[in-house]
């Protein structure tokens, strides 16, 4: 568990203008530095309709939140003077800092109902698991599944065959006779004799004579 997961970022409380065109975004400025509220202000020229709706209020901007260019111009700003236009996707942004929170690490009396949820919600979720993995585990030991229902879960699933490939990579031959292999001759096959052939003598048979 690390310490900055329970760090507070520092954050800043706006009031800002939004516009999509640069000309109205500084006539926004100048009838801000000219005295006008800066919900009137809003209210004419910004385009954000939430910070609008709010007079122009933008709470709680976090560090690193906003773009780049933007978040750099917010967190650099000083308290309470008027800045831009800043440049975003968005538009131009006129705003005023009205707040600043600097980043903090809370203490472990502001954390420990948090951190005690966390390791309960760990500790169930563990206990979860190793049941599930004990049953499934006793569930196979006790089941024997009947033909033609056999799956993995079973105890008597039948274990994974590992396939077997030759040592030179290449594929196996199939139909090919082994050496040493008998060769079957079928039942009732007749055996053709060739012609001409001298046939052996048979026992008793008198020899010819040598010339």
């Amino acid at each position: 568990m690390a310490q900055g997961q329970f760090a507070q970022p520092q954050t800043r409380d706006l009031l800002v203008v939004l516009n999509p065109n640069k000309a109205k975004a500084q006539a926004a400025l100048k009838a801000i530095n000219s005295g006008q509220s800066w919900k009137s202000v809003a209210k004419k020229y910004s385009t954000d309709s939430a910070s609008k709706a709010q007079g122009g209020k933008l709470p709680n901007v976090t560090k690193g939140q906003q773009e780049k260019g933007f978040d750099t111009a917010i967190f650099s700003a000083p308290k309470n003077k008027v800045q831009g236009p800043v440049k975003t996707q968005f538009g131009y942004y006129v705003f005023k800092v009205t707040k600043d929170t600097p980043a903090k690490q809370q203490t472990l009396a502001q954390v420990h109902d948090t951190i005690k949820n966390l390791l309960q919600s760990q500790n169930q979720q563990k206990a979860l698991n190793d049941f599930v993995t004990s049953f499934q585990k006793d569930y196979k030991a006790k089941t024997n599944c009947a033909k033609g229902y056999v799956v993995d879960q079973c105890k008597n699933a039948p274990k994974p065959k590992s396939a077997t490939q030759p040592l030179n990579g290449g594929s196996p031959q199939t139909g090919a006779p082994q050496q040493g292999a008998p060769q079957q001759v079928p039942q009732g096959a007749p055996q053709q004799v060739p012609q001409g052939t001298p046939q052996a003598p048979q026992q008793g048979a008198p020899s010819q004579p040598t010339p």
